[in-house]
């Protein structure tokens, strides 16, 4: 397995992300991993808004994720509690793992598989020494990890 290096998504790396996301079309409709970042009124709802909104909170700051590389591609990202997202190339890799030493807010899919998840899955997060704490919702839950 390939050893992949974790880094902020920052000023730095952003070429990397933006190189990752528009290669699958700005993830998630456009997204561009701007949903839970903002209040109704700043959401444009369109791609290139979406790309512009998160450009500028990465450059103040306020856009929190961990990046996993491959050499000099970004090829996986974690948003802060929210979100992971892998590159359609890497996945069942182990890149999920790896995006998750960031955090993230997991599914509980019962041990069936699913097409679509914007995190991952309880088991995941369970394999990653994360324990279970509750349900929250349908199909997500709350887990834990200390970390020392």
């Amino acid at each position: 397995m390939t050893d992949y290096v974790v880094k902020p998504l920052d000023a730095n790396t952003w070429d990397a992300f933006s190189r990752l996301v528009e290669r699958h079309n700005g993830v998630f409709g456009g997204c561009w991993c701007t949903w839970f970042h903002t209040f109704h009124a700043e959401k444009t709802f369109t791609a290139e808004g979406n790309r512009t909104l998160k450009k500028r909170l990465v450059a103040e700051g306020g856009a929190h994720a961990a990046l996993v590389f491959d050499g000099d591609e970004a090829v996986a990202w974690c948003q802060y509690i929210t979100c992971i997202f892998v590159d359609k190339k890497y996945r069942r890799s182990g890149v999920t793992a790896a995006a998750l030493r960031g955090a993230g807010y997991p599914h509980d899919t019962g041990g069936q598989k699913v097409s679509v998840l914007y995190n991952g899955t309880r088991s995941l997060y369970e394999r990653a020494g994360f324990s279970y704490l509750r349900p929250k919702g349908k199909r997500n839950c709350v887990m834990r990890r200390v970390v020392p």
